[in-house]
């Protein structure tokens, strides 16, 4: 239960921040929260791992810059997530909680940012526990280069990280293809080892006001 979980969370709820960052004003709207540039309205995104279709998501934002609806399609009966969000100072969103229409799946993201507004970790939990810690790290572009993840699992609590290159940029600056080599690591014998690998292709559609 918990592997699957952490999946669900780790691939969608986390990845859709990967992006390229730009700020510009010392308010952050969600769009920056998520890496984007421009009046950027909606995102759709797809993901194909390992040459597998999988449930991508949308995101829409207000004039404003804030994110207005949030989904994941193929979870929750590609229901809109009821979502709960607090902020600090700077209008960042410091807490992300989320529940399927039937109140039944809960997730809870708590981020923290680097001085230049920046998320730098983000620290998951799915009913009350943690089951994912992640540190965010940036290359010279502002681009997220790489995740690194601690999952949090009794029956197969692991390391993952994830590398990635930007393949294609629209006219504004946003990425619109990139993949992902996604490394899963567990102590075997006292030793780090690579037990899993799996490389991803996500596509965006973007659309702006």
């Amino acid at each position: 239960m918990y592997r699957k979980a952490i999946t669900s969370v780790t691939l969608l709820l986390c990845m859709v921040l990967a992006g390229c960052s730009i700020h510009e004003t010392k308010e952050y709207p969600d769009r920056e929260h998520y890496g984007l540039k421009g009046n950027v309205k909606s995102i759709k995104a797809t993901f194909n791992i390992s040459g597998i279709d999988s449930p991508g998501y949308v995101l829409d934002f207000d004039e404003d810059g804030l994110c207005s609806r949030h989904r994941h399609d193929g979870i929750w009966k590609n229901e809109t997530i009821k979502a709960e969000i607090e902020r600090n100072g700077n209008r960042q969103i410091t807490v992300y909680k989320a529940k399927s229409a039937d109140n039944e799946s809960k997730v809870e993201i708590k981020y923290i940012y680097d001085k230049n507004g920046r998320v730098s970790k983000a620290n998951t939990m799915w009913y009350g526990e943690t089951v994912v810690t992640e540190k965010y790290i940036y290359d010279s572009n502002g681009c997220i280069g790489q995740i690194e993840r601690n999952i949090v699992d009794y029956d197969f609590p692991a390391k993952e990280t994830t590398h990635y290159k930007y393949i294609d940029f629209d006219s504004v600056g946003n990425w619109t293809r990139r993949e992902g080599l996604e490394m899963t690591y567990k102590i075997l014998d006292g030793e780090e080892t690579v037990v899993s690998e799996n490389i991803y292709v996500e596509k965006r559609e973007i659309e702006y006001f």
